[in-house]
């Protein structure tokens, strides 16, 4: 493809998934994948988090934090300078960079910046905050990393520091190209002569429950590219978002709130990226076949920039038909709660941090009695519920 560095979200919830204990071994061996893409010849962009977003559960963070079980769960201010919420950041933090110091640029490995928290303008704009998660990572990671915040250009000032503190860079895609607008925002943060750098350039987007898939205009997508990259006079830097799709499995994929509406991500995180969740890099010119990528295209655009030939691509995955599989059994999800759920617990209706657990599905049952059937009461489910409520008879 022509890149020559790789970014990597750090999910807090996937290395600390109880409080206290750590996990970095199988997929969660973060320094090995890291050592591979060093390997490879790959430079290393590190996301730390501890917000990452990422449509990720709970956007990384730990569902622990929610529970009344540990100090400070539940009543804890996160993504802030509360000393409740910040002992459990750097705890991690320290558990982390121990384990990645010596990946460092510096020390022969390839991690040459990391990202302190995540679009956190959005959120809030506690200094305070940033300049605590900035301190311990120069502390623990090292200070010849370079420091570095992301956010879109509307709340950059919000999330980051103005000066020479940490370096602000802005995200964008084609939906939001006004190069001398984004790149005048972070250059009035940083200073005049600060680098270039677009750290989320968007060749698709996410796509929640309902919604159809995303489909980018290869032409535009590989035209902006080509602009992006000769900006500031060549000396332009961006990351692309996603590069290649991907798969959240399981209940790892998270959900957005747009106002009182809770829209779930689905399984898939192909993101209409130039190569697809199944690794596909095929043509999206009109002699391509239906449903193919648009990755060759950006990849000739990146190497007309380099003016160098790049390596031979790898072949395309092989794609396998396997024909109808019939299916000649099936068990209804109430029939078989015997065997996937634990033991009923009988009371109120508690939270899944109640009962700790991480995620999944929970079963809430209440019987109603005959007399308020009777008299034709109303049923108040309170809040609209976020998956289903059905009502029926016993």
């Amino acid at each position: 493809m022509g890149l020559n560095a790789i970014t990597v979200y750090v999910a807090w919830n996937v290395h600390e998934p109880e409080a206290g204990r750590f996990d970095w071994d199988g997929q969660a061996d973060l320094a090995a994948w890291l050592t591979l893409a060093a390997e490879e010849g790959l430079l290393a962009v590190l996301r730390p988090g501890p917000y990452i977003c990422a449509e990720w559960d709970f956007g990384g963070l730990p569902w622990w934090l929610a529970s009344k079980k540990i100090s400070g769960g539940r009543t804890m201010r996160l993504r802030s300078s509360d000393p409740a919420y910040l002992q459990y950041v750097d705890r991690f933090w320290h558990e982390l960079f121990d384990r990645l110091r010596p990946l460092t640029y510096k020390n022969g490995g390839p991690i040459i910046m990391a990202q302190i928290e995540n679009e956190y303008g959005f959120c809030g704009d506690d200094k305070d905050y940033i300049r605590h998660l900035i301190g311990r990572a120069k502390e623990w990671l090292g200070p010849e990393v370079l420091l570095f915040t992301t956010d879109p250009p509307s709340v950059a000032a919000r999330g980051s520091i103005a000066g020479d503190e940490i370096l602000t860079v802005v995200d964008f895609g084609p939906q939001n190209y006004n190069l001398d607008y984004n790149f005048g925002v972070a250059k009035r943060l940083n200073g005049a002569d600060s680098p270039l750098f677009n750290s989320e350039f968007y060749t698709g987007w996410l796509s929640h429950w309902g919604e159809r898939m995303a489909n980018t205009s290869a032409a535009q997508l590989t035209a902006d590219t080509a602009n992006l990259l000769a900006y500031g006079g060549g000396n332009t830097s961006l990351s692309f978002y996603m590069v290649h799709g991907g798969t959240n499995f399981g209940f790892a994929q998270g959900a957005n709130i747009d106002g009182n509406s809770y829209q779930p991500h689905i399984t898939s995180y192909d993101y209409d990226s130039p190569i697809s969740e199944a690794g596909t890099t095929a043509s999206r010119a009109s002699t391509a076949p239906a449903n193919s990528r648009w990755g060759w295209e950006l990849r000739a655009t990146i190497e007309r920039h380099l003016g160098v030939e790049l390596p031979q691509a790898p072949a395309p995955p092989p794609i396998v038909g396997y024909g109808k599989v019939p299916m000649t059994s099936s068990i209804s999800l109430f029939d078989a709660l015997g065997a996937l759920a634990p033991t009923p617990v009988r009371g109120s209706a508690l939270t899944m941090e109640d009962y700790d657990q991480r995620w999944g599905l929970i079963l809430y049952r209440h019987l109603l009695d005959s007399n308020d059937l009777r008299n034709a009461s109303t049923l108040n489910l309170g809040a609209a519920p976020h998956d289903y409520a059905t009502v029926g008879r016993r």
